[in-house]
């Protein structure tokens, strides 16, 4: 990898960006913009910081020293996976930017009753799995399999908070007192350490309804406010996950980066936070040279398998049932995440990343035109706003089964809302457009 090689990225990048803002499809609410802000994190940024500042910390984790080759191939497949999800967007995005057309969403009396009618049912389940989880366990190839006496179900069902918190700002019409209950879950995540971006979360997805509900494109002073104090936790956690849970326990607040004045800024930002250009270029390096194959998407299978409880299947798999080619026998591969392009790699090569990203593409292409489509409808645009929300994390992980595990829960509240909405508190506005409608 060289100095041209880094230059020759940047520029497709760049280019595909300026097609994307002519195409008027760099918003907030467009997934190209947040593939763009991945991209140019993790393989432009970290590529360069490789290449001038030698960052090698997480190469010597995964006990990988690739070479030149491999890492120029790295760079080249990344931009061919950027042109091809970009440019597959572009095709079938067909619809205008979000806020040009239709009126603003209204939260009417019975959606009020139906909200609150549901936060009674959800909100005790989020308390009882702050209360009842157990996260011990056991990494096994790769997989965090749970040995503890409460199911993945009971640790992952607080996650219905993430929405329920800006659905309650959103209720409360944006008043002072509705980001409480916000700031209290952004409190308790800091203090549990691991799973942080739990806290990053409902704050992406806050700021992307309040923009769809108030017809606006650029968030307003107050809303960001709480970035800093994000990126600041964020990144502390990363070099100590319990500094904020000893704090809390009577300790003397001391946050990692402040503590060490002689961290140089390689040890700062040297870490496994958004290196996936690394992860990238060890898988590339493995598969399918040292697996002697690839995976063919059997990785995928998995989705079919998770559902089912491990106390009820004991023999349960760990991760996918059908694993044709194990990649991470061949470093250490503890907590590292393929990215949506490594996944692709991983089924089949250069072949396999065209396809992944064009599968990306086309689908996050259709809910965005079918979120449009639907800008008026309060549960429609929640559910779309909620996927664009994790759309960084998606990227980053590559796997569509943990993300389903994630939307399974955070999206229980928004439905069981529109159900109880329909079911139960019906506007009677709605009865007679119904029958004027027969």
């Amino acid at each position: 990898m060289t100095l041209f090689d880094i230059i020759a990225q940047w520029t497709v990048f760049v280019l595909v960006a300026i097609t994307l803002m002519l195409r008027r499809q760099v918003t907030l609410f467009h997934p190209t913009t947040f593939y763009l802000v991945f991209h140019a994190i993790v393989f432009c940024l970290r590529p360069t910081l490789v290449w001038a500042l030698d960052f090698d910390t997480v190469f010597l984790y995964m006990q990988f020293h690739p070479s030149h080759e491999v890492l120029r191939s790295t760079l080249m497949v990344s931009s061919l996976a950027l042109v091809v999800f970009c440019g597959t967007f572009s095709l079938v995005c067909t619809s205008t930017v979000i806020g040009e057309a239709g009126e603003q969403p209204t939260i009417t009396p019975g959606m009020r009753k139906a909200f609150w009618a549901m936060a009674l049912i959800v909100a005790p389940l989020g308390f009882y799995s702050v209360t009842a989880q157990d996260i011990s366990g056991v990494h096994v190839r790769g997989v965090y399999v749970l040995t503890g006496g409460s199911s993945g179900y009971v640790n992952d069902l607080q996650q219905v908070f993430v929405s329920l918190v800006v659905m309650f700002a959103l209720v409360m019409r944006w008043r002072w007192y509705s980001f409480i209950p916000l700031l209290f879950f952004i409190y308790y995540r800091a203090g549990e350490g691991h799973a942080r971006w739990m806290m990053i979360y409902p704050v992406f997805f806050l700021v992307l309804t309040y923009l769809w509900e108030r017809r606006k494109k650029i968030p307003p002073l107050r809303i960001l406010l709480p970035m800093p104090l994000l990126l600041f936790l964020f990144t502390n956690l990363t070099h100590d996950r319990w500094f904020v849970h000893r704090w809390i326990q009577g300790d003397e607040f001391v946050a990692p980066l402040m503590d060490n004045e002689y961290m140089s800024f390689k040890d700062r930002w040297d870490t496994m936070d958004f290196a996936n250009f690394d992860f990238l270029a060890f898988v590339i390096d493995t598969v399918p040279e040292k697996t002697r194959g690839y995976n063919y998407g059997a990785q995928h299978l998995q989705i079919f398998t998770e559902p089912i409880p491990r106390a009820l299947w004991r023999g349960k798999p760990i991760g996918a049932p059908v694993t044709l080619v194990d990649w991470n026998r061949f470093g250490n591969t503890l907590g590292i995440t393929t990215s949506v392009v490594g996944d692709g790699w991983i089924s089949y090569g250069w072949l396999g990343v065209m396809v992944n990203m064009l599968l990306y593409g086309t689908g996050l292409a259709l809910l965005y035109n079918w979120f449009v489509l639907h800008q008026t409808h309060v549960y429609r645009g929640l559910i779309a706003l909620l996927i664009f929300s994790i759309l960084v994390q998606v990227f980053r992980d590559g796997s569509f089964v943990t993300i389903a595990k994630f939307l399974l829960f955070t999206m229980f509240p928004i439905l069981l809302w529109w159900v109880f909405h329909k079911v139960l508190f019906p506007d009677e506005i709605e009865e007679v457009d119904e029958v004027k409608t027969l």
